[in-house]
């Protein structure tokens, strides 16, 4: 079964800055409050291996699948799937389009597990990370998105299997 969130926020800042910022992968934590810890053996490039911990976790081990200008792509194989993300910046007049989208795609015998276990709890960090990276220029450590905002992006994404 698969599963998908996409968010997208608008920054200041200019792709230049947002591609930077998400390309330090060690310093997603001062900017992203659900991390922990992300260690790697330099910044984003295609085929590298970098392990993220988020506060309340296990450490996870995500390979990048190809890492162009403004687009960056990962998969992480877990015991009962594989989890995509894609991310992408986009000029605007003035600013940036920040994009996330993470895709699961779950095992059927655990889809019903992970869909009320797990599925909430990570659709939700990306929302939150996607307004974090948008705003880490303003060096704000508050990216939550409104309840409301969360439950009409699940309920759509539901439906995508």
């Amino acid at each position: 079964m698969t599963f998908v969130v996409t968010q997208t926020y608008l920054s200041e800042a200019s792709p230049e800055t947002i591609w930077a910022t998400l390309t330090d992968l060690e310093a997603w934590p001062s900017w992203d409050v659900r991390l922990e810890r992300v260690t790697t053996d330099g910044p984003a490039k295609t085929g590298r291996t970098y392990r993220l911990t988020p506060v309340a976790g296990n450490e996870i081990e995500i390979k990048i699948i190809s890492a162009e200008r403004n687009k960056l792509h990962d998969v992480t194989k877990v015991e009962f799937g594989s989890i995509e993300t894609e991310r992408s910046v986009v000029a605007t007049n003035g600013g940036s389009l920040v994009t996330q989208t993470m895709r699961a795609d779950i095992v059927p015998e655990f889809a019903h597990t992970f869909s009320k276990v797990f599925w909430d709890v990570w659709s939700q960090g990306i929302i939150d990370s996607t307004k974090a990276l948008a705003n880490a220029h303003t060096k704000s450590r508050t990216p939550y998105a409104t309840p409301v905002d969360v439950e009409r992006l699940i309920a759509a994404h539901r439906n995508v299997a």
